[in-house]
């Protein structure tokens, strides 16, 4: 058994009003959602995210809370197979951009659900973050919960960890229910 943890942040950057905008939007103090991956022989751990300017990519652990802070951990245990394809499922998406646009998208369609019209994406290009982790983690786990991949929002990959039964290992969220 291998053990993935998959954390949500927010930026701590004093200017960084795409994170504060969003923690706004969902009512949550969270905008980013990444995994960890436990590398030892490296020396230090690293977490594997997709963010505006860099798109898909690795970075230490470190390095990102030097301009983030993790509000929530859940760690999530599996058989070695399934560790190793979703690991490799992944690291095949480094180098994809950004799916920037993507969000607008999803800004959009919650607007257009609200007046009750069924709409998609219409941007579908590059990946935000919670799109990759649901994509390749979240919907080979949790199959009983279906969103479209570029739809989703971290606050919905936090609910169905808790809605799954997970509770995480460290909060800095009050009240860690879902919304």
């Amino acid at each position: 058994m291998k053990k993935i943890k998959i954390h949500f942040s927010r930026s701590t950057k004093k200017f960084n009003y795409f994170s504060k905008l969003l923690q706004w939007y969902e009512g949550i103090p969270i905008s980013h959602v990444l995994v960890e991956f436990d590398t030892p022989h490296l020396g230090q751990n690293f977490v594997y995210h997709s963010v505006v300017g860099n798109g898909v990519s690795f970075i230490t652990l470190s390095r990102f809370e030097s301009i983030n802070e993790i509000m929530e951990t859940y760690i999530v245990e599996l058989e070695d197979s399934k560790y190793n394809n979703i690991r490799n499922a992944l690291l095949n998406e480094c180098g994809e951009s950004y799916g920037f646009l993507q969000n607008i998208g999803i800004f959009l369609v919650d607007i257009a659900r609200k007046a009750g019209i069924k709409a998609d994406n219409p941007f579908k290009d590059g990946q935000n973050c919670s799109e990759l982790i649901y994509r390749h983690l979240i919907s080979n786990i949790y199959k009983k919960h279906s969103i479209k991949p570029d739809l989703v929002k971290p606050s919905q990959i936090r609910d169905i960890l808790v809605k799954s039964g997970n509770t995480p290992i460290m909060s800095k969220i009050n009240n860690y229910s879902t919304i």
